[in-house]
């Protein structure tokens, strides 16, 4: 995921919270794995695509476990 701002080490773990996706498996909560820089992440969503226009916050909770 890129085209972020504000983002450091301290960001691994948390969660990213993504909506307005052209493609639905973008929009949800994911948890941000590593941080490439200060505009950079990799989140854990499997079935992300590329996708533009999404709107994103970061929280401290832990995303919600699929069952």
């Amino acid at each position: 995921m890129s085209g972020l701002d504000g983002i450091d080490a301290s960001f691994v773990g948390k969660t990213l919270t993504l909506a307005g996706g052209a493609a639905a498996a973008n929009d949800g909560d994911f948890a941000i794995a590593t941080v490439i820089d200060g505009t950079s992440v990799t989140i854990a969503n499997p079935n992300a695509s590329v996708d533009t226009g999404l709107v994103w916050s970061v929280s401290d909770d832990e995303p919600a476990q699929e069952s």
